[in-house]
């Protein structure tokens, strides 16, 4: 790889101070450890049960989430059954409070133009991890490479990254942030006051839990926002939003463009979230698609079908 060897990255390394990155070893990292995780129990710190998404397992490796119908169902007594458990007293609105719904996803701000998306990622300060990237870009090739310097130096680039992730998904994806925790990521997780992902702080797991009240679907942006600004601020530059729903997938699209960080740009999660707009997107750009009729009511049923033909498959746009 150019002349490159451990001295050299050793020397690239040192000649950066990041008093806050985590230089563990990794060698254990792939072991198994067997056992399930523990079940969260008790109480958030709002007083509330804790709560989990429900989950229909169609495999041991594919779980659809869905948000709860009742705070019966959202209580938490186990990771892949609907729950059917009393809930002492929750305070009200402690359900709406705590999934991010549809109508929240439709209240976000319109996606930023493309000018204004990349002025906010040059104006961005960089954060240490952003900077030692920028130092071994020279070794592209390593980084992109499937060799075990290749692996190694991502994990060192990895380490020590402040990641943040808005709404943590059902309680069985709790692998992921102890996954991350071994390969030192400083994960952050905003989500709903009761969430049971508040209890990884207490378990070593993460770094930070913040509540993020979601009842009121005009202000989730905003509040996520100031709370992205302000774990900024008291961390120390935050490397990276993302989410494990995939119904926050526009929240987190804005957030990250809005701070100046590299990201999908809102307008293509939004095209890609839309069955019909993608297709259209598809026909624009030349490329095969099936064909597709849009039905926004019964009057709409005979041009579609003369349009698609049969047999033909209806969908929603978006969702299963």
């Amino acid at each position: 790889q150019g002349g490159l060897n451990a001295r050299t990255l050793e020397q690239e390394f040192n000649g950066i101070t990041l008093t806050r990155r985590n230089t563990q070893k990794f060698d254990d990292d792939d072991e198994d450890e067997g056992g399930a995780p523990k079940t969260p129990q008790g109480f958030s710190k709002a007083g509330n049960p804790l709560v989990d998404y429900v989950t229909i397992p169609r495999s041991a490796r594919d779980v659809v989430e869905l948000i709860p119908r009742s705070l019966e169902e959202a209580a938490f007594s186990g990771s892949f059954h609907k729950v059917h458990s009393l809930v002492p007293d929750p305070s009200p609105g402690s359900l709406k409070a705590n999934f991010l719904t549809g109508e929240a996803i439709q209240a976000l701000p319109k996606p930023l133009e493309p000018a204004a998306r990349e002025r906010n990622i040059r104006e961005k300060k960089q954060t240490p991890t952003f900077e030692l990237v920028r130092k071994v870009n020279r070794y592209k090739e390593l980084i992109n490479s499937a060799s075990e310097d290749g692996q190694e130096l991502r994990r060192q680039l990895l380490s020590g990254a402040v990641v943040v992730i808005v709404c943590a998904g059902y309680s069985g994806k709790r692998f992921i942030y102890e996954k991350a925790k071994k390969l030192g990521v400083r994960t952050v997780i905003i989500d709903g006051p009761d969430s049971w992902s508040q209890t990884l702080v207490e378990d070593g797991v993460i770094e930070k839990f913040v509540p993020l009240d979601m009842s009121n679907p005009t202000a989730v942006f905003e509040d996520a926002l100031k709370i992205i600004n302000d774990i900024d601020k008291e961390i120390g530059g935050i490397d990276g939003i993302c989410t494990f729903w995939e119904v926050a997938v526009p929240l987190v699209a804005r957030l990250t463009e809005r701070i100046g960080l590299p990201g999908n740009p809102s307008a293509a999660v939004d095209t890609a979230r839309d069955k019909y707009s993608t297709r259209k997107a598809l026909e624009e750009a030349n490329l095969p698609t099936p064909s597709s009729s849009m039905i926004f009511s019964r009057a709409d049923l005979e041009k579609a079908g003369k349009h698609v033909g049969f047999p033909a498959v209806i969908k929603p746009i978006n969702g299963a």
